[in-house]
């Protein structure tokens, strides 16, 4: 009976003893198949540190031209200034011109004072180097009107003994019209206040697109429809797909011509009257930033 039980006891322990195996290998594969499904054993990763994002500026330097002071102007004067606008931009922008009158005159009527940009290069025809306009004789080779402000481009070619003041002069032409004559060839121009120029939006004081001495330097169009000049003043902007621009560091040598039409009457702009303006000169970055380098313009004194 004794030699019974004991052999009854070792096979219900061996029993318990094959379960508890089986068990542990159940769970010892379970635990193989979980963990093969959620962990990766063999990993490896690369990081890059320090990304950084630095927004543009926009910036034009100082005064671009020293202001016209004119006194005892009649009718077929010529008044201008060489005008240099330097971008201190660490981008190209788009940069603009605006010209409005301090207080109202006769001034700015249809009748009353006209302008002309162009811009001045060193070889024929508007090629070469942008150079400046007050130039010595023979270093100007030929002038390009500013399409912005005048509406399409002129190249004319000058006598390159002359100066540009020298061979500036305004007459009437055969229809009638009050015109400028840089070296024997025809310029109209445009009204002095840009919010009268239909060239330019006029929406505002109205700014007009000047472009830049490359034509290679096209810049996006800015995401805005105006700026703010100065004050309150403010001016509406053209918004193209692309426009040539200014590029960065870059210098834009100009001429700003201004006259009082041969056909001009004391009815139409009374003598001894006095008035100013005040130019502005824009950059915009596409995003809207903006900054103005003004200079106050004194026509008459």
């Amino acid at each position: 009976m004794a030699v019974l039980m004991t052999t009854m006891r070792r096979s219900l322990f061996g029993d318990k003893m094959s379960w508890l195996l089986m068990g542990c290998v159940a769970l010892l594969v379970s635990g193989v198949t979980l963990n093969s499904g959620t962990t990766a054993f063999f990993t490896d990763t690369q990081t890059v540190t320090s990304n950084s994002f630095t927004t543009a500026s926009v910036a034009l330097a100082g005064s671009p031209f020293t202001a016209f002071n004119f006194t005892k102007v009649v009718p077929g004067d010529v008044m201008w200034r060489p005008v240099t606008v330097t971008n201190n931009s660490n981008v190209a922008v788009p940069y603009f011109m605006s010209i409005k009158e301090d207080t109202a005159s006769n001034y700015s009527s249809a009748n009353g004072l006209l302008v002309v940009a162009v811009r001045c290069f060193d070889s024929t025809l508007g090629t070469g180097n942008n150079v400046a306009c007050d130039s010595a004789a023979g270093t100007i080779q030929s002038v390009s009107t500013i399409t912005g402000v005048m509406g399409s481009t002129q190249n004319i070619n000058l006598n390159t003994g002359l100066t540009l003041g020298a061979q500036t002069n305004v007459k009437v032409n055969s229809a009638g019209s009050a015109i400028l004559q840089i070296n024997n060839t025809d310029i109209t121009g445009v009204r002095i206040q840009t919010a009268d120029n239909a060239t330019c939006v006029t929406s505002g004081a109205g700014a007009c697109l000047m472009g830049g001495p490359s034509t290679a330097t096209t810049v996006s169009s800015p995401a805005i429809s105006s700026v703010t000049l100065y004050g309150a003043v403010t001016a509406g902007i053209p918004v193209e797909s692309s426009v040539v621009g200014l590029a960065a560091s870059a210098v834009d040598r100009i001429g700003l011509l201004v006259y009082l039409p041969t056909t001009t009457t004391a009815s139409q702009v009374p003598s001894n009257t006095a008035t100013t303006y005040t130019v502005a000169f824009t950059g915009v970055q596409p995003n809207g930033t903006t900054t103005s380098a003004t200079g106050a313009t004194a026509i008459h004194s």
